[in-house]
């Protein structure tokens, strides 16, 4: 008889032997991968849990899951996909260099013609104040002032309502592709944006290191 760890979030069960667990546990990322955007999120935030430093489940993963996880960034480009691509890079304090130079490719190289990455840069660069960081989340269109960024994260957060353990709680926006008929943000939404925003740019600096490490 197997010992199971369960996971109510979506009703599956996790043998405690680790190579029955591994197995499981790829079977649940591809049915992450396959959700809806919403649990979507839920899930790989779940499922970063569950293979973090985990080398016997992370050697296991295959590039193919690597590019499911970035067509979901390319729909919602979201801080928890993120976090995905960065464990896959760094296991146990370990270098993944397959996984580092396949991401690097996926992200950095093909992915630049879908605003997946935010761009900074010092402000005589881009026709900004002098000696600042200015921060560009659509592909170097718009800049604004790192410090203008954090102050409207932080006003965000400020106005947000919070979860039982006193996280932000982030209210869902959903993937707007068709400009013509998009609908006004409500302020909570903003807030979610702006938040989501801060966050993506957090833990894409923190994936770069991942990436060189």
């Amino acid at each position: 008889m197997h010992t199971f760890i369960r996971c109510n979030f979506l009703k599956c069960e996790f043998p405690a032997n680790i190579r029955e667990r591994s197995v499981r546990v790829l079977r649940l990322i591809k049915k992450l991968l396959l959700t809806q955007e919403e649990v979507g999120l839920s899930a790989a935030h779940m499922i970063k849990e569950l293979i973090m430093d985990n080398r016997k489940i992370v050697d296991r993963i295959p590039t193919s899951y690597i590019d499911e996880i970035m067509e979901l960034l390319k729909q919602n480009r979201n801080f928890r996909y993120i976090e995905l691509l960065s464990i896959l890079c760094v296991c146990d304090g370990l270098s993944m260099p397959e996984n580092q130079n396949y991401i690097t490719e996926k992200w950095l190289v093909e992915g630049k013609n879908f605003c997946l990455v935010f761009f900074t840069d010092l402000g005589q660069e881009v026709g900004k104040e002098k000696d600042k960081v200015f921060v560009s989340t659509d592909n170097r269109r718009r800049w604004t002032s790192l410090a203008n960024f954090a102050k409207d994260y932080q006003s965000a957060v400020a106005s947000s309502k919070l979860n039982s353990d006193g996280s932000v709680q982030i209210t869902h926006v959903k993937s707007r592709k068709k400009k013509r008929n998009a609908r006004k943000l409500s302020p909570e939404e903003q807030n979610a944006t702006i938040i989501q925003d801060f966050l993506f740019l957090e833990h894409q600096l923190d994936l770069f290191g991942k990436l060189c490490q």
